[in-house]
């Protein structure tokens, strides 16, 4: 997961908190900063670029993940706004897909 952040103040700390089990159980990652070429001023001000790798224990169906940023004292969330960042495996088919060999369309 990339994050980018508003460059508040040198001391940052920027973690993901993620959940394959609607919430009974949820797994803080912490986001490593990563330089990247782009960290000129914009419209918002300098950002800083971060990356949390998650690891899974097993195949999962869906993971939800929320994204916290500690500076200056404070605490910001990004849980897309309340709903939480969501991403589903969809599984693949048992059988391969057939295609057909020809397709005739007629007027009716």
């Amino acid at each position: 997961v990339y994050v980018r952040v508003l460059d508040i103040a040198f001391q940052k700390h920027v973690f993901v908190r993620h959940t394959c089990d609607g919430w009974e159980t949820s797994t803080d990652t912490d986001a490593q900063y990563v330089e990247a070429p782009t960290e000129n001023p914009d419209a918002m001000g300098s950002t800083r670029q971060f990356c949390a790798v998650l690891r899974l224990a097993a195949p999962v169906n869906c993971l939800e993940f929320a994204v916290c940023y500690q500076v200056d004292g404070k605490e910001y969330w990004d849980n897309c706004e309340g709903t939480n960042y969501r991403i589903r495996v969809a599984s693949r088919p048992s059988s391969p897909v057939r295609r057909a060999s020809s397709i005739r369309i007629t007027d009716v």
